[in-house]
């Protein structure tokens, strides 16, 4: 974030979430994904990470881990056999070509309690084969197919077990419709952010029903978006969230875990499996700040900055509105700071506009930051005056996403 370490709240987290393990006598977390925050992590973060893994054994707890988009799938699945060895910890961060493989037991394969179907972030070369001459309707059509069909295969897979009255719990890295998302959050597949609902991943199509009763899962685990929700109304469809805020747009996000109590069905009672949902929320060890208005009402909002005991270095965001020179208002804004425990990450000058001006230099207000690379190409080609819903923009958008999506696989390995 702005180039900041976070280390240090990373380990606050993770002492946190130790604690949590033990006190409520967890037997089994899932990481749904972006496990780092680049293909190649530091070496502070590979340790932060397996030191962690060796606390949760230590604590006879179970973990799957699956790959997201930021990550890179073969350097998590590099240690993936030495981790498996120990017992407990489970790692997919590339899709396994046979689902079979992709099903974990929890306690363990003989008497399972519970059973995953560990699905990671699915890249475009594990959803569909290109084609010549196809068009965005056409590449879309073969992701929702693809997507469709990996679940599918999970379910089918796992339907045995289902039937058995053991609680199934699929995982997913992506994001589906009806989600709210926020900064940072991309769309994964080449523009296809409402490619899927949760119903399509948790629940059997027509014809799944009709050739062998499968049945869905009782829990969808998803990740890729930071914001903590349910998906479409559904209550075992959810995003946990991210555990600690990653840009400012989270600065009032209430961060949490999901904690799922799973239990078999019992013929002898009468009682179908069943999974309780409930949330435990995140502390908040470091405080993220917007304050936007004059130099004289931002310099009073810092001035008015209380921490709190024990809580990190908090960061700011402000946007200035003032016609002073950017060296005055800077001054101004360090003189406010001076011994707080509070430091501005990102500032923003804006020249003051009359009311007249405002509306038409609304929109020129753009700070590189909040631009994606397809912000800036449709940009682009706005610029070269090409018709939006042309063939050819079209065509364009369709091989620039394509050309993205492989720059990005690239990075990863």
């Amino acid at each position: 974030m702005y180039g900041q370490d976070r280390t240090q709240e990373h380990g606050l987290l993770l002492r946190w979430l130790l604690e949590v393990i033990r006190t409520e006598r967890v037997e089994g977390i899932i990481i749904a994904g972006d496990v780092f925050d680049c293909a190649n992590p530091p070496q502070s973060a590979l340790r932060q990470y397996y030191d962690f893994l060796g606390e949760v054994i230590a604590l006879q707890c179970h973990a799957l881990i699956i790959g997201g988009n930021h990550d890179s799938g073969q350097m998590l699945n590099a240690p993936r056999d030495l981790l498996r060895s120990l017992g407990r910890i489970h790692v997919h961060g590339v899709a396994a070509d046979d689902p079979r493989e992709s099903l974990i037991r929890w306690p363990s394969a003989q008497e399972p309690e519970v059973v995953l179907c560990a699905c990671p972030f699915l890249r475009e070369g594990d959803l569909r084969r290109s084609a010549v001459a196809e068009t965005q309707r056409d590449v879309r059509q073969r992701l929702r197919a693809g997507l469709l069909a990996h679940y599918a295969a999970l379910r089918a897979a796992s339907n045995g077990y289902r039937q058995a009255g053991v609680p199934v719990i699929a995982t997913g890295h992506l994001t589906v419709s009806g989600t709210a998302t926020g900064e940072g959050e991309r769309e994964i597949h080449l523009g296809a952010g409402d490619l899927v609902s949760g119903a399509d991943l948790s629940d059997p199509s027509p014809e799944e029903s009709q050739a062998g009763g499968v049945s869905g899962f009782h829990y969808v685990a998803l990740g890729h978006i930071h914001r903590a929700q349910t998906v479409g109304n559904k209550e075992h469809i959810r995003y946990s969230g991210s555990p600690i805020p990653l840009s400012f747009s989270e600065a009032e996000d209430h961060k949490q875990v999901v904690l799922l109590d799973t239990l078999r069905a019992d013929a002898h009672r009468g009682t179908e499996a069943t999974i309780h949902i409930r949330s435990i929320a995140v502390p908040t060890w470091r405080r993220l700040l917007r304050w936007s208005g004059t130099l004289n009402e931002v310099c009073e909002a810092i001035r008015g900055f209380q921490p709190t005991d024990g809580e990190l270095e908090a960061w700011a965001d402000v946007r200035v509105e003032s016609d002073l020179a950017p060296q005055v208002v800077d001054a101004s804004l360090d003189t406010a700071l001076a011994g707080k425990a509070l430091r501005i990450l990102r500032r923003r000058r804006i020249e003051a506009l009359t009311p007249v001006e405002q509306p038409a230099f609304a929109e020129m207000r753009i700070d590189l930051h909040e631009l994606t690379p397809e912000d800036v190409f449709t940009q682009k080609l706005a610029d070269e005056g090409l018709v939006a819903d042309s063939e050819d923009v079209q065509r364009l958008r369709l091989t620039f996403a394509e050309l993205l999506e492989k720059h990005r696989q690239a990075a990863a390995r």
